[in-house]
């Protein structure tokens, strides 16, 4: 399901290989630490869109 990682022999990270879809992943693992990056404009939408909505409910409340 997860976009999977083509590595070197030393264990570096080459590309993202593309979903079953034969399209990019909105998101894709990071290189250093935990979690998911966005990888296309629609991942930085929906990250930015999300940023803003947690913002607008915290300063809604004061």
């Amino acid at each position: 399901m997860w976009p999977t990682r083509s590595t070197s022999s030393k264990g570096e990270a080459l590309a993202i290989v593309p979903n079953e879809n034969g399209k990019k992943p909105w998101f894709g693992p990071k290189r250093i630490g935990y979690g998911r990056r966005p990888q296309t404009w629609q991942g930085w939408l929906v990250a930015w869109l999300s940023l803003l909505v947690v913002l607008l409910v915290v300063l809604g409340h004061h």
